[in-house]
């Protein structure tokens, strides 16, 4: 999905081990990473590696808590984000017009009211990958207005709203795979919107949902060939 290859010798910023609590206040978000018109006209962009790092207890009334990523790209490997709230956004996390990279992270206990997302994804492309998300207040991932990506070998469990959503707008490709969803408080695993269905892929899901479904548009799929169907 075009991510850079964030392994290889080169420019990336590295972030690592540290501890960020108590952090955010009013319309202040923890990290933001953006790149000026300047430097976008030169054909770069800023590229941040997060590593190992805990964060905690962060609280944002108006703004995405932990991340705002715009015209960047963000990687967060091995983060663990835990007990933080969003109550105006409604995410913690937000990559807009950005690449974001998501692996072997762990979201547990975090509040975005109810009917948000740990993370929301615009105009931009996110990878996430061997990772978890638990017993948050709301839901994980939300694709939205030109955003698109991969959910890959990841677990969800006791969210309140839906694991992954595919809103009104999202783009292609949207691919669903190798993942493990446990209960949701109600809703289906999944909400994919009838007007984005030809733009989504699921495969090889494991399903355990007392809601037991993926939502497309108003309509539950709840037979093994319907959640993995490799198009709807």
């Amino acid at each position: 999905v075009g991510q850079p290859n964030w392994y290889g010798i080169g420019s990336r910023n590295l972030f690592a081990g540290f501890t960020l609590m108590r952090g955010g206040f009013g319309n202040s978000t923890a990290i933001r990473a953006d790149s000026s018109q300047a430097y976008l006209v030169t054909g770069r962009r800023t590229s941040i590696r997060l590593l190992d790092i805990r964060i905690r207890d962060l609280l944002a009334t108006n703004a995405h808590t932990m991340l705002e990523a715009n015209d960047s790209d963000v990687m967060l490997d091995e983060v663990t984000l835990s007990q933080s709230n969003s109550t105006g956004a409604r995410y913690l996390i937000l990559a807009n017009r950005a690449r974001l990279t998501v692996t072997k992270s762990h979201f547990y206990g975090n509040n975005t009211t109810g009917f948000g997302a740990v993370l929301k994804v615009t105009d931009g492309v996110a990878d996430v990958r061997n990772s978890t998300f638990v017993n948050n207040i709301g839901g994980a991932i939300w694709f939205h207005e030109q955003g698109r990506g991969t959910v890959l070998y990841s677990s969800f469990a006791g969210n309140s709203y839906y694991n992954v959503t595919a809103a009104v707008g999202s783009s292609k490709p949207l691919l669903i795979s190798n993942n493990i969803f446990a209960e949701t408080s109600n809703v289906g695993s999944a909400f994919i919107h009838v007007s984005v269905e030809h733009n989504a892929y699921m495969h090889n899901n494991l399903f355990y949902e007392t809601s037991g479904n993926i939502v497309e548009g108003r309509n539950p799929l709840r037979n093994v060939e319907q959640l993995n169907s490799t198009t709807f």
